[in-house]
């Protein structure tokens, strides 16, 4: 993290398998912001970061998968 950089973290959770999931929005400065995936698996760690449109081509990605496996939708 940079001196400019600030980071808003937007949603933690256990996925499956129980890896911890954390979703962080940052804004590094010079008008450049982006989503920030940190990933554990035990103590193995992997960082993703995406800009804007990387954001919206996997959220379309991950409703379309979503909306086509068997099971409930969340609040039914």
């Amino acid at each position: 993290m940079t001196p400019e950089e600030t980071v808003e973290t937007l949603a933690e959770f256990v996925t499956a398998f129980r890896r911890e999931l954390k979703v962080d929005a940052v804004d590094a400065g010079n008008d450049v912001h982006f989503l920030r995936l940190t990933y554990k698996e035990g103590k193995r760690i992997t960082q993703i970061g995406l800009d804007r449109e990387d954001a919206l081509r996997l959220a379309r990605l991950f409703e379309e998968w979503a909306r086509k496996v068997p099971g409930r939708d969340p609040g039914d």
